[in-house]
């Protein structure tokens, strides 16, 4: 085996300010323009500056850390963030959709935690659950519909696969009415 022995820089004749620094003891430093590049460690701990992109598949053998998102490609605006301690969540065209929060909640629509699962909007903020391989069978939708200056709303409706309601919990003032048809 052959040994090459450097004193602290290896590096092009006509390129200073670019090559391999092997000046601090178990560590090799990449650099460029006098900036470092890559940095792997005695641990083989690798560190990675700037951009970087990888083709292919990746494979991470432990942990990758981020200090923020995970932003896909092309379309800056959708991402997967971690703004603060134990919190996850999801945005779409520059807005939050989803939220994870450390107490466990799962909040869409909102920030605020005001329970275990969370829904809000201006726009048909309702829940449904649907069946999509039965075709004769009722949706439950969990909603908040109030007509506009009313006091009476429909908080959940029964309606079958074209959308027809079939039964209802409704509100009214201080009433409550039980409806099946």
């Amino acid at each position: 085996m052959s040994t090459i022995k450097v004193d602290n820089v290896l590096n092009s004749t006509g390129d200073q300010d670019s090559g391999i620094d092997l000046s601090t003891n178990d560590q090799i430093i990449l650099k460029t323009a006098n900036t470092t590049a890559v940095t792997v460690d005695s641990s083989q701990n690798t560190s990675i500056a700037g951009d970087t992109s990888i083709a292919g598949d990746t494979s991470i053998a432990g942990d990758l850390t981020i200090p923020d998102k995970i932003i896909h490609n092309g379309d800056t605006n959708t991402n997967i963030r971690f703004p603060a301690n134990d919190t996850i969540t999801f945005e779409t065209g520059g807005s939050e959709r989803v939220r994870v929060t450390p107490s466990g909640y799962l909040n869409v629509g909102t920030t605020r935690e005001n329970a275990l699962f969370y829904v809000e909007g201006s726009e048909n903020p309702n829940m449904r659950v649907h069946h999509s391989q039965n075709a004769d069978e009722i949706n439950v939708i969990l909603q908040h519909e109030y007509a506009q200056g009313s006091q009476t709303a429909t908080m959940i409706a029964f309606r079958n696969s074209v959308g027809n309601e079939r039964g209802s919990i409704k509100t009214s003032g201080t009433a409550t009415a039980y409806n099946t048809s």
